[in-house]
Parts: C-alpha cells; sequence; structure tokens
C-alpha cells in the first residue's frame, strides 16, 4: 500500500559579488565577497565566502534565511576569526535542520574597528527529497528485517512471511519510490527466517538468517547467495544438531563473507562467528562466551581487517558484548557494558575516528522500564560516553549508523498513546537529541533496520503487527528531518 510520493531534484546556484570598504594605507572596514552555496542533501548545506581584514583584527559570519532581502536573517552559530592581515582569507559555513525543496539566501559578513561589511546575497535550495511509506505481504504475517540501498537508487529488504503457511525468508526489491520490482521466497516446509542482507559487488545479494528445514538438526544459520534477480545461486547451512542461527552478515574484502550469530550445539548458547569464501564454504568459525547464554546480533569487518562483534552476555544479569578480533577470528579484545539489571546491544559500526557506535538495550533499574542504549567507545572498546533514550514504558534500538554530519541515526520501537511505534532518532556528534520521530500509531509497528539514503534522507524497515493489517513488512522513506 503505497501513501505518498515526492520526486527528487537538486538545485545549484553560485552567486559572486563584493562589498565593504577597500585597501590602502589606511585601514579599513574588511572586505568582503560571498562565493557559494549549495545543498548536497535536503536538510543541510555549505556556504563558502572570502574575507580580507585590511590590518585590523576582524571577526566573520554568514547569515542566512528565506527573506531574499535578508531583512531578517540568522547567523551561523560561531564568529570566525580571520586575523588582521591584508590578504583575502577563505570562510566556510555548515547549516543543518534545513526544510526540503526550499529556496534559502545568504551572504558573508565581517567586522573590525573600522566598520561592518556584507556581501553579496546569494540563493541556494535544498534538494525536494523524496518521503513515502509502503507496506508488504500476503495472507499470513510478514516482517522485515534489515534494508539497504542499491546501486540502482531502489532498495533491497529482508525479513519473513507465513504467505504459504510456515516461515519463509522473505527477499524483496523495491524501486527508488517503494514500489515492489519483485519478491522471492526461500525455505522448506519447516520455519526459516532472513535477519540481515546486503547487496554485493556482482549486483546480487547475500542473506542470513535461520532455518528449520534444512542442515544438521533443530535450527541452523542459513546463508543464501542471489543473483541481481533474486534468484538462489547457491545455498549453505552451519551448525550441529541444536539450536543456530545467524544473524547480520557482510561481504569481506578478500569477496569472502562474514557471518554472526549463535550457536547452542556445543552446549549453552555462545557468540557464533563463520568466515566464508566467496562461494560460502567455511574458512573458520569461532564461538566466544562462557556465560550462561550468549549471543552475537551484529558484525561489520574493520578497517584493520578484522571484525567488530555486539551482542550480549549473560553472568547473572545480561550485559552488552563487545568483541574485537583479528582478520583471523581471534579475540583482540572483550567489553561488557550494563549496570545491575539486564542490557543487550543489537547493532554496532566502526565510527570515522576509529571508535565504535552501539546500540541496543539497558535497564537503569531492576523494576524500571526498557529504554534505548547508545554506546561510543574509542577504538580499544573503552567507553567515551553513554545515552539513553525513552519514556516511562518499554523502548529498545535495533539498529545504529554515523551519518554523514558525524551525528547518529538509530531505530527501535517506543509506545506512544498506549501503542507501540517505529522510534527514529537522530543524535549529533556526542549523542545528544537533534530530533525523534514516530511512526505507526495505532498500528503496533517496529523498526528494525535504518540507513542514512543517498538524498540524505533515511529508509528504515520493521513491521506492523496490528491484526487489521494481518502483519505487514513496513517500508519508510524520510527526508533528512526524518518527515
Amino acid at each position: 500500500m503505497k501513501k505518498q510520493t515526492s520526486l527528487l531534484l537538486v538545485v545549484l546556484l553560485i552567486g559572486c559579488g563584493g562589498g565593504g570598504g577597500g585597501g590602502g594605507d589606511t585601514p579599513a572596514a574588511p572586505t568582503v565577497s560571498t562565493l557559494a552555496a549549495w545543498s548536497s542533501e535536503g536538510s543541510s548545506a555549505t556556504l563558502s565566502g572570502n574575507v580580507t581584514p585590511n590590518g585590523l583584527p576582524t571577526t566573520a559570519w554568514f547569515e542566512w534565511g528565506s527573506d531574499a532581502s535578508l531583512a531578517t536573517y540568522n547567523t551561523t552559530p560561531a564568529l570566525q576569526s580571520v586575523g588582521s592581515g591584508t590578504t583575502s582569507v577563505s570562510i566556510n559555513g555548515a547549516l543543518s535542520g534545513l526544510s526540503n525543496g526550499t529556496t534559502y539566501y545568504c551572504r558573508v559578513a565581517a567586522n573590525n574597528s573600522s566598520g561592518t561589511s556584507k556581501g553579496t546575497i546569494v540563493s541556494f535550495t535544498t534538494k525536494a527529497v523524496s518521503k513515502w511509506i509502503s507496506t508488504f505481504g500476503g495472507t499470513g504475517e510478514q516482517s522485515g528485517r534489515s534494508v539497504r540501498q542499491t546501486s540502482d537508487g531502489g532498495y533491497i529488504i529482508v525479513g519473513s512471511t507465513r504467505s504459504l503457511g510456515s516461515s519463509d525468508v522473505y527477499l524483496i526489491k523495491t524501486d527508488a519510490s517503494g514500489n515492489a520490482v519483485w519478491t522471492k521466497t526461500f525455505g522448506g516446509t519447516a520455519n526459516d527466517e532472513g535477519f540481515s542482507v546486503q547487496q554485493t559487488t556482482d549486483g546480487g545479494y547475500i542473506i542470513v538468517g535461520s532455518t528449520n528445514s534444512f542442515g544438521a538438526g533443530n535450527a541452523d544459520v542459513y546463508l543464501i547467495k542471489t543473483d541481481s534477480s533474486g534468484n538462489a545461486i547457491w545455498t549453505k547451512t552451519f551448525g550441529g544438531t541444536a539450536n543456530d542461527g545467524g544473524l547480520s552478515v557482510q561481504q569481506t574484502t578478500d569477496g569472502g563473507y562474514i557471518i554472526v550469530g549463535s550457536t547452542s550445539s556445543s552446549g549453552s548458547s555462545d557468540v557464533y562467528l563463520i568466515k566464508t569464501d566467496a562461494s560460502g564454504n567455511a574458512v573458520w568459525t569461532k564461538t566466544f562466551g562462557g556465560g550462561v547464554s550468549d549471543s552475537g546480533n551484529s558484525v561489520q569487518q574493520t578497517s584493520d581487517g578484522g571484525y567488530i562483534i555486539v551482542g550480549y552476555t549473560q553472568n547473572g544479569p545480561y550485559d552488552v558484548y563487545l568483541i574485537k578480533t583479528d582478520a583471523s577470528g581471534n579475540a583482540v579484545w572483550t567489553r561488557t557494558f550494563g549496570g545491575i539489571s539486564d542490557d543487550g546491544g543489537n547493532s554496532v559500526q566502526q565510527t570515522s575516528d576509529g571508535g565504535y557506535i552501539i546500540v541496543g538495550y539497558t535497564y537503569l533499574s531492576p523494576a524500571g522500564s526498557r529504554d534505548v542504549y547508545l554506546i561510543k567507545t574509542d577504538a580499544s572498546g573503552n567507553t567515551i560516553w553513554t545515552r539513553t533514550f525513552g519514556g516511562t514504558l518499554s523502548d529498545e534500538g535495533y539498529s545504529v549508523q554515523q551519518t554523514s554530519d558525524g551525528g547518529y541515526i538509530i531505530v527501535g520501537y517506543t509506545y506512544e498513546a498506549g501503542y507501540q511505534v517505529v522510534y527514529l532518532i537522530k543524535t549529533d556528534l556526542s549523542g545528544n537529541v537533534v530530533w525523534t520521530k514516530t511512526f505507526g500509531i495505532s498500528l503496533a509497528a517496529t523498526g528494525y533496520s535504518v540507513q542514512q539514503t543517498s538524498d540524505g534522507g533515511y529508509i528504515i524497515v520493521g513491521n506492523i503487527i496490528y491484526s487489521a493489517m494481518n502483519g505487514k513488512v513496513y517500508l519508510i522513506k524520510t527526508d533528512g528531518n526524518g518527515n
């Protein structure tokens, strides 16, 4: 069911001009020129200009707004000192939180003891970022667990469907507007599920999940490689006679795949890390744990060729469990995070500073409700800061990604007006909330996966479990402000 679609348009306008005092032997007001203003995303923009101090200590700033004459305007957050020289100095400014598809105006301004100068006004137009909601599914219950933007600008989704009776892996390819291009199911007569998908370098897809239809018995890790049309090229299973499952997969730099999940085939549940070649054959497997119950929920190859894993471990209460390995899967270090009650990690990503960002859940007290738990660490896994988000009822974060502005985008669930809803949180670099959005009120909805898209917006997948909708995959495209 398609609710809303809008077209994308990028406009770049560059203007030049000058203003203010001139040079000469007597110090004068600054000379300024506004060089350019452009928007590469729907909610942000970059400004640039030149300032010549003309021999006096000078500060500069940008003035901007939606008024073409800038009779009323905003200023960028901080003044920039440009010294007291007699040569031109380049300055830049960054804006965020802008409205999509909107024209703005700006100019550079500067001040010294001889006066204030303002440059020519130039304009720029932010992208009209597409926004829509789509649902997918048949007569049974469906769920979307992972989504990624594809090279053609569309999206690939994996989850599960019960439209044919028992649960099957459900793969959906959409166009850029969220319309289904094709759907595929994989599995047998028992229950099978997909939890993670990624487009591969050959244009096809790699999927991991669990299968009760194939393998050594009970549940096993289920790895599926498809071509670009979603047709299976090969499938593999991993595990023993007890319950095993894969929750996260990524193609590695050597063309193979790294998988994480859990295994109970060696006794108690352990983190299960599997490295395969490009054909899905196991190169090595590793287990980590030792607690009563341990699981790996998310894995990513790191810049040093090793891997970072997050999940949970139980030695008394559950704790967030962070594991760094080398390229051969040997543990380099492990860290746990949490308090006196249960905590868990659902998603991890290496950040631009070499550290890691983690999202999951925490109980701040044994009698309290569950909250979204965001943890930033350094490259050695030591805590830099933690943040919690949520209300008086249960909340949880399932997916986190660093965004192009250095902050973070999180998706999970919260409660609003008594209903479970998709919970989208945008933070700054320090984990402070910039904005939050909710979707699916009255539909009992959850968001499991989020990614920033090439237009600066966000794509979210989850599910609707409200009985009248019969359980559907819930795909949401927002602009850069989460609308």
